[in-house]
């Protein structure tokens, strides 16, 4: 279908091809409910409009067990294996139950995913949580051959299924391990996140309480014990029971009666009106700068900020500016890479009040225009014009340069210099 073109037009198009421009009352519904029409019986639009989808849910494919069947069989029966990467060469085998939810993490020996050490590894954990039927993995190299499936099936009396290529996340194991590496992160912050540093023993030991902290979470729920009210956690369903560790037994694991939506919509309540207001107050006590810097002129030294994973890392780089573009600046790194970053991104460098030398006596230079001559490598010299920007001391000021180079301090009273006035006069 042609598309509305002015009337001035419409003689041009009379005669090249047929076209639907006179028709400018697209507004009406009848010729709205024409244009569909001929659009659903056009083969090459609903191909050009048509949208992938599952014919199945990713992962569940024909045969497998709903949550309510595999819930009679034991803890860990249904369980997804995957090797998790912690940095600088170390790695963890993580499995977990496809039901409840439990996990549980073995150091992997020597960081090396090989068959032998991955099955060595998933022995030791089916010697602690028993189970350990059905695996689900995903199409790694390892656990696609042969040898893999072979040994599970031999040593673990396991069988081995693959993940859907297209859809790993389906083991439902991946958002579980981002909340243990967040919580593996900050009990290891005096280390800066270095796990390496402690021995497999210490490693396993530290898996083992983020572990705990894992699955004793609550899930959303309640079961009644007694006369009491217990949280639904991971630990709850595979064992019975919560398990303490430390300074959390003096904890009260016991929950108020409250039943758990009402929870939920203080939570939402709080969330969406409460904090929104915390967050508006804060943003009105330490206004976020809304226009540019300024101060962000080619050649400024600038600090780029640059989120690492590490806690303790330098989240921050030191480069020099080279070009202002909207509200963001190009910079230029020590390396000579050059990166584009956006201005709340970047933090100018300038002197620290307590590092100025105090001014006793004398004029204030700031603002004033002069004339500074300065050498080049091969011995010549030429006058370059600038601006007094700031000044520390008697005679020493920080020069802006009106041909743009980079701002320079200089203490006047080594250089051969001369002020500039408007109307001309250039004073010795």
């Amino acid at each position: 279908m042609g598309q509305a073109v002015p009337d001035s037009c419409v003689t041009e198009r009379e005669f090249r091809y047929s076209t639907l421009a006179a028709v400018n009352h697209f507004h009406l519904s009848a010729v709205v409910s024409a244009a569909r029409d001929v659009i659903s019986c056009c083969i090459a639009c609903r191909l050009a409009y048509a949208v992938r989808g599952w014919h199945s849910p990713p992962g569940y494919g024909d045969g497998e067990l709903t949550a309510e069947e595999m819930s009679k069989y034991p803890p860990y029966t249904f369980a997804t294996a995957d090797v998790i990467a912690l940095g600088e060469g170390i790695k963890a085998v993580s499995v977990q139950c496809r039901f409840t939810r439990h996990c549980i993490w073995r150091d992997l020996p020597s960081g090396v995913e090989s068959t032998a050490n991955v099955v060595s590894t998933l022995m030791r954990i089916q010697a602690i949580t028993g189970g350990m039927k059905i695996l689900w993995v995903d199409c790694a190299s390892y656990f696609r051959s042969r040898e893999f499936r072979e040994s599970s099936w031999t040593k673990l009396s396991a069988e081995v299924r693959l993940l859907p290529r297209p859809a790993p996340w389906t083991g439902s194991h991946e958002r579980h391990h981002r909340s243990m590496l967040n919580y593996l992160r900050n009990i290891t912050r005096n280390s800066a996140g270095r796990v390496r540093l402690l021995s497999p023993i210490d490693r396993e030991t530290l898996y083992d309480r983020v572990a705990l902290t894992h699955n004793t979470m609550p899930l959303g729920g309640y079961i009644v014990c007694g006369p009491e009210l217990r949280y639904l956690c991971p630990d709850l369903l595979a064992y019975g029971h919560v398990r303490t560790l430390g300074a959390s037994a003096v904890i009260k694991v016991e929950v108020p009666q409250l039943p758990y939506r009402i929870c939920r919509q203080t939570r939402q309540v709080y969330l969406s009106e409460v904090w929104s207001r915390i967050k508006k107050t804060n943003a009105d006590v330490c206004p976020r700068l809304r226009a540019g810097y300024g101060d962000l002129d080619p050649g400024r030294t600038v600090l780029v900020y640059v989120p690492t994973p590490r806690k303790l890392a330098q989240p921050f780089v030191i480069a020099h500016v080279v070009q202002r573009i909207n509200n963001r600046v190009e910079v230029v790194h020590p390396t000579g890479a050059r990166t584009k970053e956006h201005c709340y991104n970047v933090v100018p460098l300038s002197r620290h009040p307590t590092d100025y030398t105090t001014r006793e006596q004398g004029p204030s230079l700031i603002d004033l225009r002069l004339r500074v001559w300065v050498i080049d490598a091969s011995g010549q010299g030429e006058w370059y014009e600038g601006q007094v920007v700031d000044q520390s001391g008697l005679m020493e000021v920080l020069v802006r340069w009106s041909n743009g180079d980079p701002e320079e301090w200089l203490d006047l009273e080594t250089e051969n210099w001369s002020p500039l006035f408007d109307d001309g006069d250039i004073s010795p």
